[in-house]
């Protein structure tokens, strides 16, 4: 309202816990609150994607057992702390690489009553953004080097 914008990273520790080198995925597709925010806010939602992440640490697949199950998953589930294992350049340090960010154009989604979304309300623009989201991904990832990449949404 005062020229102030937020960002929200919906995919939060889990999305982290569950990475994998070379698959480029985002958990959306059951967290709709950013969407209902947005909505209630009268914000708009720019769908961005960051190219390269994935590939600045290297995860196993006994690595991705640890992060997606066990000890490290119940932390990361009762306390909200993400805590992966993965190995980079030098331990934790992650590798040299370049990463990309590419933002969308913003969707202004409208309530009937402003302020107060209806779950359809809600289920309709967070279909619209998914479906912005893959149209940025597809859009870049050629010209960036992921051409031969696809986008998923669990």
């Amino acid at each position: 309202r005062r020229g102030l914008s937020l960002a929200v990273i919906p995919g939060g520790e889990a999305e982290q816990m569950l990475t994998r080198t070379g698959v480029e995925e985002v958990l959306l597709a059951r967290r709709a609150g950013f969407v209902k925010l947005a909505l209630s806010r009268g914000a708009a939602l720019v769908p961005c994607y960051a190219f390269g992440t994935v590939d600045l640490y290297s995860v196993s697949g006994s690595q991705h057992g640890a992060n997606s199950q066990g000890l490290l998953w119940t932390l990361h589930k009762r306390f909200g702390v993400a805590l992966p294992r993965y190995s980079g350049s030098c331990g934790f340090l992650p590798k040299r690489g370049r990463c990309d960010l590419v933002f969308g154009a913003p969707i202004e989604a409208q309530c009937a009553t402003p302020g107060e979304p209806s779950e359809s309300e809600v289920a309709a623009a967070h279909a619209t953004y998914i479906a912005a989201l893959k149209a940025l991904f597809e859009e870049h990832k050629g010209r960036l080097g992921y051409g031969d990449r696809e986008l998923r949404v669990a």
